[in-house]
Formats: C-alpha cells, sequence, structure tokens
C-alpha cells in the first residue's frame, strides 16, 4: 500500500476516534485535534476517562490528581505531532542529506562557490533537524512508554490496592522524561519545530 493510501487511512481513523469521543459528550477541540493527528499514542488517555471506581477513601490520596496525567499525555501527543512534521520535512527528496552533499560537491566542481555554501548552509540545517529529530524520537519513545505503564499500574493499583505501585512516583517520572522530551525538541535554529 502506497504512502498515500495509509495516510489516508490513518486520519479516517483519527476523525472516527474525534467523532466517537464527541458523540460521548467530549467535545473539548484540543482533544479531537489530538485524536485525529495522534490517536494511537493519546487515544488510549483520552478514552481512558477518569475511572468509575471512587475516588474517596483510602485509593484517593495514591491515584495522580485529576487532569495531571491527560495533561501530560497532551504534552507527548504534541511531540509526537511535532515529530511527524519533521519526519514529513525529512522525507522530501531534495532535502535528503546525500543528495544535498552532492548537489554541494557539483556546484564547487563547477566553480559556483556562492551557491555552493548556500548548499552547504542547507545541508547544515537538515543534519541539525535530523540529529534533534533523533533525540526527539529517543525521548518520546520513552515518555510514551512511561504513559503506558502510568496507565497500566492505575488502573492496577485501583483493582489491587495501594501496595500495587507507586503512582505518585511514576508521575513524577514521566514529568521529568516530558521535560526532556520538550527540551530535545528545542532548538532556537530549528524554532518552527519548539515545543509550542
Amino acid at each position: 500500500m502506497r504512502i498515500e493510501a495509509w495516510a489516508v487511512v490513518y486520519v479516517v481513523v483519527g476523525l472516527g476516534a474525534a467523532a466517537a469521543r464527541a458523540a460521548r459528550g467530549r467535545r473539548d477541540p484540543l482533544d479531537l485535534a489530538l485524536l485525529v493527528v495522534c490517536w494511537p499514542v493519546y487515544g488510549a488517555f483520552a478514552w481512558g476517562d477518569a475511572p468509575a471506581a471512587p475516588r474517596a477513601g483510602p485509593l484517593a490520596a495514591l491515584l495522580p490528581a485529576p487532569g495531571v496525567v491527560e495533561a501530560l499525555a497532551r504534552r507527548v501527543a504534541l511531540a509526537a505531532a511535532r515529530v511527524a512534521e519533521m519526519d514529513a520535512v525529512l522525507a522530501q527528496p531534495d532535502l535528503d542529506p546525500a543528495h544535498l552533499a552532492a548537489r554541494v560537491g557539483a556546484l564547487e566542481a563547477a566553480g559556483h562557490p556562492g551557491a555552493a555554501e548556500a548548499a552547504t548552509r542547507t545541508l547544515r540545517t537538515v543534519e541539525r533537524l535530523v540529529a534533534v529529530r533523533a533525540r526527539a524520537q529517543a525521548e518520546l519513545a520513552e515518555a510514551q512508554e512511561r504513559l503506558r505503564q502510568l496507565d497500566a499500574q492505575t488502573r492496577i493499583v485501583q483493582v489491587a490496592g495501594p501496595g500495587a505501585a507507586d503512582l505518585r512516583g511514576l508521575v513524577d517520572e514521566l514529568d521529568v522524561r516530558v521535560d526532556r522530551l520538550d527540551a530535545a525538541l528545542e532548538d532556537p535554529y530549528l524554532a518552527p519545530f519548539g515545543p509550542r
């Protein structure tokens, strides 16, 4: 299946998830937009609304505060969207580092030093974007897995009781990891891709 067909399937599934969420009465535009763009990551948290288990009593102190995990999940989903933007830019054939390096060589060989310098600057920018994207992808994978871990552990605590997991510690770890993810995306030189 071609990439365009996969993109259509991806968007259709995202639109379906957003429509189903809206039908449940949840019409926050940011939630719906994140579902369309990042449904594989954000969907589990958008659909995992506050569980029916009571928050009062001894478990209340163990469960994450309402909205904290959702806010972290939103930040991760936004970072995933930024990484996807980078992927889309880097997928353009004229921005392939090997293509750009060959262009620099050809311009130098043809005796066009000014054009070669301009092409070299483009190559350096693309190489920087590749490096930022690699760091961000590594941090994104960590943050996504921590979100999954927190989601699973929260459900386990609700069933198994207080000794099952240290949810506050997991939330703190996730918060640190999401901060590292934001930092990985920060690059003043590549400002359009930085945290928003």
